[in-house]
């Protein structure tokens, strides 16, 4: 392993050190971690309203995807309906699992929302439920 004081005393290059050097293998793993989730952000339709000179409201839509017990954090801002969703859910027997009640709950706040029950149709793809 090189330190950087050796690069003084010339026991190593700069590209040596850098790639024998964990840390800077941890830097770009942490920068690849950030900047990943904003290279891979997709264009939403957003609807514009003006009710006034100097008001401008924007509504987009939400997609939620969720598998099993993932629906957890999600039922709050779902069931509020304040905000204009989708609910792309994917768990083994929704209604035994979960109850009908809070199915139907969520089906009559998202009534377009994908329940996928996977004990009954498999493993879903997830991506292309969502699009």
């Amino acid at each position: 392993m090189y330190h950087f004081g050796d690069l003084a005393r010339g026991a190593a290059s700069l590209g040596t050190a850098l790639v024998d050097a964990s840390s800077f293998w941890l830097l770009v793993a942490l920068t690849v971690s950030i900047a990943l989730p904003w290279l891979r952000l997709r264009k939403v339709p957003v609807e514009i309203e003006t009710p006034s000179s100097h008001v401008a409201l924007a509504r987009f839509g939400v997609v939620y995807v969720a598998t099993g017990s993932g629906i957890g954090p999600c039922l709050p801002h779902l069931l509020t309906g304040d905000v204009p969703a989708r609910l792309v859910w994917s768990t083994r027997s929704p209604r035994k699992t979960y109850s009908d009640q809070l199915v139907d709950e969520i089906l009559q706040v998202q009534p377009d929302a994908i329940i996928w029950d996977t004990d009954a149709d498999g493993k879903p793809d997830m991506v292309k439920l969502a699009n």
